[in-house]
């Protein structure tokens, strides 16, 4: 490794997963409510997948670490210690949320209920994350259990092509595979790291973001576009990560919370516009919303600790 070549610490990753936690939040407040509306609104919805792709690509880079660190032991054990536990915690979420809609009055499919428990749809709001990330941590396990390199390539492309079949085939929305190549570039980077050249990178990201993002081409070019972007914005965040130190207590304080954050609050957002109480003040709506999504948050993360 390169003497001057950059890494990710555990409190960078933590930092960056509170940080990337906020803006999904704004995103979906834009998403929800009228008042970020307007001229920047793009970049709001932009958020969305961008946000999601540092995630993947902070998982891949986590998990490829430990690997290093610790070695076959630890993939032989990913499935008890990472996979099994986040598929108890989906299933929790499956019946709070199928709870939210019964209370809510909001019916649900049979095939929306199945597929739940394995791919496609689910009754979690924003779920679709929770199930996109069991099948890169399964194909994280099978291509690091393969000691020839060639082999963990191939196996991470076949992966990789039968996840986008899947995703056309059950019409999942772009949101589903636009981000999810990150993943792929956090496992490339933590295992050979590499100097980034930052007048290129924001040159490609530039350029497929606004390609993808502005009209300007459509159908799958548009989809490959915001793809390409989804896969170098990490590199850039990960180069001003690296750059500038900073301590951010709040985000330190917030990365204990960051999976129950995101996987709870389709709650709140569901509940305070739904015909139970309807909060007219979009103001109002994303404080109780905010306020809401981290009191609950503590206490589901005191609930997935006494599961674990």
């Amino acid at each position: 490794m390169h003497s001057k070549t950059k890494t990710l610490s555990i409190e960078d990753t933590n930092i960056l997963k509170s940080f990337f936690t906020i803006t999904v939040l704004i995103h979906h407040i834009y998403q929800n409510t009228a008042f970020l509306r307007g001229g920047a609104g793009f970049l709001f919805e932009a958020l969305g997948y961008l946000s999601v792709a540092m995630f993947f690509f902070l998982s891949g880079y986590g998990l490829t670490s430990a690997y290093k660190s610790k070695g076959t032991d630890y993939i032989n054990s990913l499935p008890r210690r990472k996979i099994l536990p986040l598929y108890i915690y989906n299933l929790l979420l499956i019946f709070l949320y199928l709870f939210l809609w019964f209370a809510v009055n909001q019916p649900l499919s049979t095939k929306r209920i199945i597929l739940s428990f394995f791919f496609g749809h689910t009754v979690i709001k924003y779920g679709w994350y929770i199930q996109t990330t069991l099948l890169l941590y399964l194909l994280f396990f099978v291509i690091f259990k393969i000691r020839n390199k060639y082999f963990k390539i191939s196996t991470l492309i076949l992966g990789y092509t039968l996840y986008f079949i899947l995703c056309r085939y059950l019409n999942c929305w772009s949101m589903w595979y636009v981000s999810v190549l990150a993943f792929a570039i956090g496992i490339a980077f933590a295992l050979k790291p590499q100097k980034i050249n930052s007048i290129i990178y924001i040159a490609l990201f530039l350029l497929t973001f606004i390609l993808g993002n502005f009209s300007i081409i459509g159908g799958w070019l548009a989809v490959l576009c915001k793809m390409l972007s989804a896969t170098v914005f990490p590199l850039l965040i990960f180069k001003l990560q690296t750059s500038i130190k900073s301590d951010f207590p709040l985000l330190k304080k917030l990365s204990a919370y960051t999976f129950e954050i995101y996987a709870s609050q389709g709650i709140f957002f569901t509940l305070y516009h739904s015909d139970i109480l309807y909060i007219k003040s979009d103001i109002l709506y994303t404080l109780l919303v905010l306020a809401s999504t981290y009191i609950f948050a503590i206490l589901l993360n005191k609930l997935f600790k006494t599961i674990k």
